[in-house]
């Protein structure tokens, strides 16, 4: 006797899978569900995720709004036009903490501002750095197993 052997998922998460044992028609049916129910450890990756993406897209931000800053700079752009001076008051505290390790190079209007692109390497190190030990977190075996459930209904066919 051979048996067919069926595997279909339940549903969109894989916590259930259903598997469908077929014989003949004498013996019927057999139905086995399986449950897997994540650990603790399951949610925390997810966190862990949630946060690598948050910090990420957090640094596309800054260094979008201090790269506007250095080409409104090397520009000459007006300081008097709303959205330059918004964007240098909102990169202000930004770039201050770099402010006065090399000097700024002037040329006409143009200005090239060096504290705008150590901000914008000391940011974007400090944080691939956070995102890759999240990644390492991340990545370390599973402190706990999952559970499983398996539930298994034979029917036989009595129709012969």
């Amino acid at each position: 006797m051979t048996t067919k052997r069926t595997i279909t998922i339940v549903d969109d998460d894989d916590d259930a899978v259903v598997e469908q044992h077929r014989g003949d028609e004498l013996h019927g049916e057999e139905t086995e569900v399986v449950t897997a129910t994540p650990g603790p450890w399951h949610f925390m990756r997810g966190w862990l995720a949630f946060l690598q993406g948050a910090i990420a897209l957090t640094l596309l931000a800054v260094l979008s709004l201090l790269g506007f800053r250095l080409a409104f700079a090397l520009a000459g752009a007006n300081p008097a036009n709303n959205f330059v001076d918004f964007i240098y008051d909102v990169t202000a505290p930004l770039v201050e903490p770099f402010e006065g390790i090399v000097n700024e190079s002037i040329e006409g209007d143009s200005v090239f501002e060096p504290e705008t692109v150590i901000a914008m390497g000391v940011y974007t190190v400090a944080a691939l750095l956070v995102i890759a030990f999240l990644s390492l977190i991340k990545s370390a075996p599973t402190p706990e197993r999952e559970e499983v459930t398996r539930h298994r209904h034979q029917q036989i066919d009595t129709h012969a």
